[in-house]
């Protein structure tokens, strides 16, 4: 006669079994999470670092642009200081020449060309002051026009670099969330699939285990009800 089956025992170890395979499951599914975790936060700190040097390199080029305007500007308002110098000595030069021209004409006609010549001084003065006055005015507005324009551009160059990095900002910040939250659902659906799969085994054992028992106390005790269950002392053993 076949021995009974001692089905605490067998239903303990498939326990013990069902514990170690989710606690498998569980240091597994941490192991992936944390490895995902430490994945997107170098991503995330390589993608902050390359738009942060970006934003350097582009901040050093118009620095570089800026300074080689401020330059260029410099340079040609010394080349205008230098002009206008030559042409103050040019005019001295000619004034100088026009004084002896003066004298010389004094000697010659003391009154006439006395009053022409102190006529014709004034115009040439008036004159040459004028011409000084408008190329003052002009380069001042000249300037004024171009520091205007350079700070509007540098400003607007700021501003929109500023809002495209806090776009791409966000919109890395949204991809990776997304992301890791479809990552995150998805090890919980395999996770709760697992936990099915080993219930319905477990208990398609214990099933088993209980329809085999069942048919070797009916074998044990042929006089006994065969409704298909256990007897209350069908763990006992024989002769007990």
């Amino acid at each position: 006669m076949r021995s009974p089956v001692n089905k605490p025992a067998i239903s303990l170890c498939l326990y013990y079994v069902y514990v170690f395979v989710l606690c498998l499951l569980c240091l597994y599914y941490v192991y992936v999470f944390v490895l995902c975790m430490c994945l997107y936060y170098v991503v995330f700190v390589l993608c902050l670092l390359c738009l942060y040097y970006v934003y350097v390199f582009v901040l050093c080029l118009m620095c570089l642009y800026y300074v080689y305007v401020f330059v260029l500007c410099l340079c040609l308002y010394y080349v205008v200081f230098v002009l206008c110098l030559l042409c103050l000595y040019y005019v001295v030069f000619v004034l100088f020449l026009l004084c002896l021209y003066y004298v010389y004409v004094f000697v010659l006609c003391l009154c006439l060309y006395y009053v022409v010549s102190v006529l014709y001084l004034c115009v040439c003065t008036m004159f040459i002051v004028f011409v000084l006055c408008l190329c003052v005015c002009t380069m001042f507005v000249f300037v004024l026009r171009r520091v205007c324009t350079m700070f509007i551009v540098f400003v607007l160059c700021f501003c929109v670099c500023t809002i495209f990095i806090v776009f791409v900002l966000c919109l890395c910040v949204c991809t990776m969330l997304v992301f890791l939250l479809c990552r995150v659902c998805t090890m919980f659906i395999v996770f709760v699939l697992c936990l099915l799969c080993l219930y319905y085994v477990y208990h398609l054992t214990t099933g088993l285990l209980d329809l085999d028992a069942g048919r070797l106390a009916r074998s044990q005790n042929p006089e006994g009800p065969a409704t298909g269950h256990l007897d209350p002392g069908f763990l006992g053993f024989p002769g007990s």
